[in-house]
């Protein structure tokens, strides 16, 4: 993946990404078809990654200002008169 990001998809030659993925051209005609499918098969791991990364990220923030958030609704609720949040 980082060939295709480094040199561009035309700049990538097939031979630069047997060599890079050390495989022969049967194994990667086997797995990619082409040199087309490889790239949209790197794009589709790059996407998951961000969206993994997002998901953890967010559950991070989630579980840190849980607390927090109880926090603020209990006092919002015991402080008396009608304010809401």
């Amino acid at each position: 993946m980082n060939l295709l990001w480094r040199n561009g998809y035309q700049a990538s030659s097939l031979p630069d990404l047997l060599d890079k993925m050390k495989i022969g051209l049967g194994s990667f005609y086997a797995a990619f078809g082409d040199k087309r499918r490889l790239y949209l098969e790197c794009l589709n791991l790059f996407q998951k990654s961000r969206i993994d990364r997002c998901i953890f990220c967010n559950a991070m923030w989630r579980k840190a200002l849980t607390p927090v958030l109880m926090a603020i609704l209990y006092l919002g609720r015991n402080m008396g008169g009608t304010q809401r949040l």
